[in-house]
């Protein structure tokens, strides 16, 4: 009897383990996507952005992908149900974002269409900060 309590407490740590760090890739994967509205947003309306500045946002994201999961810095404050709501919506957000990119941004839009995207993509952010921030009870 004592040895399967032993072996259930292993797998259900294993288990809490796996979670959080797809609650880590859900979270880095969200801020990924934010970054990316504002880059591909900024290269829609003024000008395709140099070869540098795409390197340095590459760079960027990969770095802050190694902190977070290739690390343990961060996991005290990764550690809520604020942070799991926030990666899990805008991964899910982010199936739109590659429609709306691989589709309507590709052409040349009127201003109530290109005010619509934008409308589109800050409810998104919003509603991310929104769980991000907001209070759940445990």
């Amino acid at each position: 009897m004592g040895n399967n309590t032993k072996i259930n407490r292993e797998k259900k740590k294993q288990r809490e383990k796996l979670q959080f760090w797809s609650v880590k890739a859900s979270f880095v994967a969200g801020v990924i996507v934010i970054i990316t509205i504002i880059k591909d947003l900024f290269e829609y309306f003024l000008y395709e952005l140099p070869l540098g500045v795409n390197a340095i946002y590459i760079l960027g994201c990969l770095i802050l992908a190694g902190i977070v999961l290739g690390t343990d810095k961060l996991d005290k404050h990764l550690n809520s149900k604020g942070v799991e709501n926030f990666g899990t919506f805008l991964t899910v957000c982010s199936i739109l974002i590659f429609v709306f990119e691989n589709s309507l941004l590709k052409i040349k839009m009127d201003v109530i269409e290109t005010i619509g995207i934008l409308l589109i993509y800050a409810t998104i952010v919003i509603g991310a900060a929104y769980l991000l921030i907001s209070r759940y009870e445990k």
